[in-house]
């Protein structure tokens, strides 16, 4: 590179280095060198076309030179084209055996194909030649996780601390990635070798935080988001969890104060102004907002279920089973369900041998993803169950709503909706938290309750008829049972 290319490159000028190599370009046309450097400056202007033609011509000027099949590669690489960079990535390193770039790229392209032994085989390689090679170290430990290795993945993780002797952005990196992969005690031993070196490292606190929350240990987590608020008092994120770890051990003051100073850092927040409205008793709202549970439930999505079920001894989803089986001749085998807010499938699973087909609703994208791996569910659906529910007039035998309407207190949309999509003598099937007195209210669980009566008046202004009611428990709550009403409405046949 010559020190006027070298000058331009320094003040960013991309366009007056494009120029430049076009000059030289015309005093030397087949010099492979200078076509390489020009294909690099018009990708980073995104000129890739152009930057593939300069490409080709470098190789028909010089076809021995490798780094122009590399960076031919990196091109398709970038398209998508993985057969076409892998085939380019060979014929470099057919040109320069030991060119240890080419061989870095063609293990990439191994791991897009999921050809993962061949790129396991080309990391390994890369590691002979050059032992200290971070990104082929790094690669090495994500195909490890993976393939839930988990202690060869750490020692390799372990083997990149000591080769950058605890770098700093290093240490970051690999605590990065564990906590990508919820090994969350990996992580903490990572992340305290690296508080050692950085003691007011806001992120370190905060990771650690984190790590303590999903332990279980909520003291310490709050010891350490209060440290990282104390080097950084805007961290957002450290304040709202600081808000949700109150809230969980019962702090409610104390929530509030957290979740204000959070609220007043993005005023627009949905899910903390629901929070709050919850916390400080108001009974105006009529419903979480979307983003208040998509939020809620993509953040517990991998381990809601196993916390609902073990934590919570939650049982919504066999109790309206026995009351919807309990009135009905006897179980069906053709109906076409839709189960509004299905979580993972917990509820699916109790009705998969009943269904015809069998379609799950949610507004949590990460629940669909879990729900999906059950294999009991015909389709899925991203939606508000309102909207998805006016899709299909007279279209299902069975509604489901379990522990859905906690999350609404206006039942008014889900009524009508319902009741229009309903085929003549299909079934409206939902549990909510009973109150007492004519409607309902927020509680500071962020949780609504409804009363019978609110459920009655419903019922009969959008024409249902009540088949069956009945007191259960349905989960706990701070180790306290919570009573559920469970409700089986009907819609006249005539």
């Amino acid at each position: 590179m010559d020190d006027t290319l070298q000058g331009l490159l320094s003040k960013n000028d991309l366009e007056g280095a494009l120029n430049h190599l076009n000059k030289a370009l015309k005093s030397h046309p087949h010099n492979a060198q200078i076509l390489n450097q020009k294909s690099l400056i018009e990708t980073r202007l995104g000129l890739d076309e152009a930057a593939q033609k300069s490409l080709e011509q470098a190789i028909k000027a010089d076809p021995n030179y490798a780094a122009s099949y590399n960076h031919l590669g990196l091109c398709f690489f970038r398209q998508g084209q993985f057969t076409q960079a892998e085939n380019q990535f060979e014929q470099a390193l057919k040109k320069q055996s030991d060119y240890t770039d080419a061989l870095y790229n063609l293990s990439l392209c191994y791991r897009k194909q999921q050809k993962l032994d061949a790129c396991a085989g080309a990391l390994t390689a890369i590691l002979e030649v050059n032992p200290e090679h971070l990104p082929a170290h790094f690669l090495f430990a994500k195909l490890l996780l993976e393939k839930k290795a988990w202690a060869l993945a750490t020692q390799r993780l372990a083997m990149i601390s000591d080769i950058t002797r605890h770098d700093e952005s290093v240490l970051s990196d690999i605590i990065a990635l564990l906590l990508s992969y919820d090994r969350f005690l990996e992580a903490e031993r990572f992340c305290e070798i690296a508080l050692e070196r950085m003691p007011e490292n806001t992120h370190l606190h905060y990771n650690l935080g984190v790590i303590a929350s999903k332990k279980g240990q909520p003291s310490k987590a709050i010891q350490h988001y209060l440290a990282a608020i104390h080097h950084k008092p805007d961290y957002f994120e450290a304040l709202n969890n600081l808000g949700v770890l109150y809230i969980e051990t019962q702090q409610v003051e104390t929530a509030k104060f957290y979740l204000d100073k959070a609220l007043s850092l993005r005023p627009d927040n949905k899910a903390l102004q629901h929070t709050l409205a919850a916390l400080g008793g108001d009974n105006t709202a009529s419903e979480a907002s979307a983003e208040y549970i998509s939020q809620l439930f993509d953040h517990y999505a991998e381990h809601f279920e196993e916390h609902l079920v073990h934590s919570l001894d939650y049982s919504a989803p066999k109790v309206l089973s026995e009351l919807l089986y309990s009135h009905i001749e006897s179980r069906p085998s053709d109906w076409l369900i839709a189960d509004l807010g299905c979580g993972t499938g917990l509820m699916g699973e109790t009705l998969n041998g009943c269904a015809r087909y069998l379609h799950g609703v949610d507004l949590s994208e990460k629940m669909l993803q879990q729900a999906e791996k059950k294999g009991c569910y015909d389709e899925l659906s991203h939606s508000h169950y309102v909207d998805f529910l006016h899709k299909y007039p007279e279209h299902f035998d069975l509604i489901v709503a379990a522990d859905v309407f906690v999350y609404q207190g206006d039942l008014t949309p889900a009524f009508r909706a319902s009741i229009k999509t309903l085929k003549p003598g299909g079934y409206f099937l939902f549990s909510l938290e009973e109150c007492q007195g004519e409607s309902f209210y927020l509680s500071k669980s962020g949780r609504f309750h409804h009363s019978k009566t609110y459920i009655e008046q419903l019922t009969n202004q959008f024409g249902f008829e009540l088949v069956a009611n009945k007191l259960a428990q349905t989960r706990k709550q701070h180790e306290q049972t919570v009573v559920g009403h469970l409700f089986l409405l009907q819609k006249p046949i005539a």
